[in-house]
Parts: C-alpha cells; sequence; structure tokens
C-alpha cells in the first residue's frame, strides 16, 4: 500500500462496516480480495492498484471518491470513503492549486524579503488582508528595512501602527529591530530557535520568516492553517487546546515539503483564507477534498470547534475631551505599558468626580461640562464603556501634565487609539458644521 504515514486517523463513523454498491456480489466482504483503491482528484479517477477500478459503466462514474476494499481493513467497506494521501500527495496537490489559485501580488510579496515578510506577519495577526494592506504599504514607505525602524522613535512607530491594534505588537517590532541592527548586523538570523527568541516572534512567524523570506524549511500553524489540517484530519475540539495544539504541530512538519515551502506555505494560508473559511467552505474547489475527513463526514461546519465562549467582563470610564479657543484638544501620552501603551488619548477617569476634581485642581470650570452619551470599545478580554465629557476651555489653557501631555489640532494629532480618533473626527466635524451655521446666520 502506498505511504500513508501523515494519514489522519480514521473516524468510528468512516471504519463501519457498510455495503458497497458499486462492488460486485462476489466482492462484497470477500476475505480474499485483492486491494482495490479508488481516488478522485481534481481531474477524475485514477487507478492507484492494479485490478478492476469498476465493473459499471462509464456512465456511473462517480464524482466523488467511491470505494476502497482491503482485507486489511477486516472487511469494512465505506463506499464514501476517501484514500489516504501521502505527503508527497498532498504537497502536490497544494503547489499545483497554488499556481493556478493562490495569492502572488500582495504588498509583501512583490519584493519579498525576511524583514517584510517579518512585518505583514506581525500586522496580519488578529487582522484582515484588506486592512493591512494600506498600513504595510505606509510602514514600509517610512520603515523600508531594518535600519530605519530601529532607529525610529517609539512615538513615529505606533503612528504608523494606530488603528492596526494590538500596540504592543508595534513595540515588539521596534525591540525586535534594535535586536537585530545591534547584535545580527542588520539581519535575520537563519535559524529558527534564535528567530522565536526575538521580542514578539512565535514559533509559527518564525517559520514564516524562514520559508517565505528565505525559503528554508519551516513549518508554519496560523489560524488559516490550523482550520485547514483540522478538518482534512478530521480533529476535533478547539484548536488552541494546548493538546490539538501539539497534534497540528506534527502534522504541519510532517506535511511540509522540502521544495518551494514558501509556496507551499503561502498555499496553506490562501486555502484557509479562501476555500477551507470557517463558515460556508467551498469544498468543491479544494485540491483536498479526496482525503479531507471532515468533508467526507459532513462535519466541516464543526470542525474545528469554535473557542470555547467566556463572558467578558465590562470595564466603564470617563474621558474628558478639553478643547479651547483655538480648537485644539487636550491630549495624554498613556504609560508604556498596559492597553494603548505609549499612544496619544484623552485624559481617562473612573468616575465623573474624579474627572471634576481633576479640572478643579487645574482651574478648570467644569460647570459647562457636556456629557455625552456612551459609546463601547471591545477588547480581546474586556468591553470597555466610556463617556465622553466635553468641556470647553475658552483661553488657550495652561493645562499640562509635564511632558505627558499637551495641545493638538486635528492636523498635528498623530498615535490616537481607534475609537478616539473616531470620537475627535466626528466632533471636529460637528464643530465645523457649527460653524458654518453660524457663519450662514
Amino acid at each position: 500500500m502506498r505511504d500513508s504515514a501523515v494519514v489522519a486517523n480514521l473516524s468510528p463513523a468512516r471504519q463501519g462496516p457498510q455495503h458497497c454498491p458499486n462492488a460486485s456480489p462476489d466482492q462484497q466482504g470477500h476475505e480474499s480480495l485483492e486491494s482495490i483503491i479508488i481516488e478522485c482528484d481534481l481531474y477524475g479517477l485514477k487507478q492507484l492498484r492494479k485490478g478492476e477500478i469498476l465493473t459499471s459503466s462509464s456512465d456511473r462514474t462517480p464524482a466523488r471518491p467511491t470505494l476502497i476494499m482491503d482485507a486489511d481493513f477486516n472487511h469494512r467497506h465505506n463506499p464514501i470513503y476517501n484514500p489516504p494521501m501521502d505527503t508527497d500527495d498532498f504537497s502536490a496537490r497544494m503547489l499545483a492549486w497554488f499556481d493556478l489559485h493562490g495569492r502572488k501580488n500582495l504588498p509583501w510579496q512583490t519584493e519579498r524579503n525576511p524583514y517584510r515578510v517579518w512585518v505583514s506577519e506581525i500586522m496580519l495577526q488578529q487582522t484582515q488582508v484588506t486592512t493591512v494592506i494600506p498600513y504595510f504599504i505606509r510602514f514600509m514607505t517610512r520603515f523600508p528595512d531594518v535600519s530605519s525602524l530601529a532607529a525610529a522613535r517609539l512615538d513615529d512607530v505606533t503612528a504608523h501602527w494606530a488603528g492596526l491594534g494590538y500596540y504592543a505588537r508595534a513595540r515588539h517590532l521596534l525591540l525586535t529591530a534594535i535586536t537585530l541592527e545591534t547584535q545580527h548586523d542588520g539581519e535575520f538570523p537563519a535559524n529558527l530557535d534564535t528567530i522565536q527568541k526575538l521580542p514578539g516572534i512565535g514559533r509559527s512567524t518564525a517559520g514564516a520568516i524562514l520559508s517565505l523570506g528565505m525559503n528554508h524549511r519551516a513549518a508554519i500553524l496560523d489560524g488559516n492553517v490550523k482550520r485547514v489540517l483540522c478538518r482534512f484530519a478530521g480533529i476535533e475540539g478547539w484548536s488552541g487546546q494546548a493538546s490539538i495544539d501539539r497534534q497540528l504541530w506534527t502534522l504541519s512538519e510532517q506535511l511540509t515539503p522540502t521544495i518551494r515551502v514558501g509556496d507551499y506555505n503561502q498555499a496553506m494560508m490562501d486555502l484557509g483564507a479562501m476555500v477551507c473559511t470557517r463558515s460556508k467552505p467551498t469544498c468543491a474547489s479544494c485540491p483536498l477534498m479526496a482525503g479531507c475527513e471532515a468533508q467526507t463526514t459532513a462535519r466541516t461546519h464543526v470542525i474545528p470547534a469554535p473557542r470555547p465562549k467566556r463572558e467578558m467582563p465590562t470595564r466603564r470610564s470617563f474621558m474628558l475631551v478639553l478643547r479651547n479657543s483655538n480648537n485644539e484638544i487636550f491630549l495624554e501620552t498613556r504609560p508604556p505599558t498596559g492597553i494603548w501603551a505609549s499612544l496619544k488619548s484623552l485624559p481617562e477617569f473612573d468616575s465623573l468626580d474624579g474627572l471634576k476634581i481633576w479640572c478643579a485642581q487645574r482651574n478648570i470650570n467644569s460647570t459647562q461640562m457636556d456629557v455625552m452619551p456612551d459609546r463601547r470599545h471591545t477588547f480581546s478580554h474586556y468591553h470597555l464603556n466610556f463617556t465622553p465629557v466635553l468641556c470647553p476651555v475658552r483661553a488657550i489653557h495652561s493645562v499640562s501634565e509635564n511632558l505627558h501631555g499637551g495641545w493638538f489640532t486635528s492636523a498635528t494629532m498623530s498615535s490616537l487609539p481607534a475609537p478616539i480618533r473616531t470620537l475627535l473626527a466626528e466632533l471636529d466635524m460637528e464643530a465645523t458644521r457649527s460653524t458654518h451655521l453660524t457663519i450662514k446666520s
């Protein structure tokens, strides 16, 4: 029989005895039958062992894999069983599909090198490709290589990251660039373990840098690849579970080829993003359909299982919007750790009383405050319900928190968290509209 060392374990649903309508009466259940394996690839049926494939006429040729019969299976006949694929089959199918359908013109692919692969992989964590593209282009224009990034100020890096969220990624980018510049001559080392020790780089990202950036053999396992492998191997449960993660890494390592490894890994990511999607996968377009356990057993809707639901806590805060007569907004630089680290934002308080006390200590009249409707922003681990409080300041007020705050116009604001940027943009539009109405009247 063909090498099937990396084949998914057969589930009980696929091992149970079933009558095979395509076998002759003499064949059904016959213990001494020579093995017959039928496989359906993208171009139709092919015979994998000598012997009759089917006794039926050509007009009855099935559109899907039909039969595997082997005495070693103890007469277990299953007409919907998909024969196993060996590693060469698997990678050949993926590469053939990639050549026809894979994505090859994304900004980080047109001039592929370890640096560009690294930045794109970090940006793509928890973020859609369409969202990342303009950020990546802008980031590369400002920081085209490791040296330019290593020499940058943190506020400049975060300004080019603002809106992507998960801002620790931006800090890790800068730290890694500095480490590469000072310890590795500005180049990524060609060693998986060494790359993984760099700030913010895990096993899959390190594998992507090596394979996509250097064409070195290294496995990857991002969310898209996990979904493809879970369905192909019929692995049930949540893919983030430690035991399942180990199983998937073993499978990914086994299946990764030694040639065209960069194209193969890109193909796996593309297949998960374009075909083997979380909902409504287009299995008929999948090059792995002939061996996919989940598709064969009609379980693509339950494999992989979603992340177990947990109750998201809610935190409440009040955001002070101080606006002076020059239509400038007072912003503070947040602490270097925690949510929105090192970004500019509005002064934030746990209570409205705390906000008023802060204003009183700075001789700011709080009697004209406008408490606006609540807003919600959801982080990965909690909801933030915040109440904007607009407070006009007639003169250019001397509010200053040492070097951590200052007055900014809409044109000079940068490095703002997305919900704060959205709020201030709306307020700026309202102020502009009010000005126009006053002039007309």
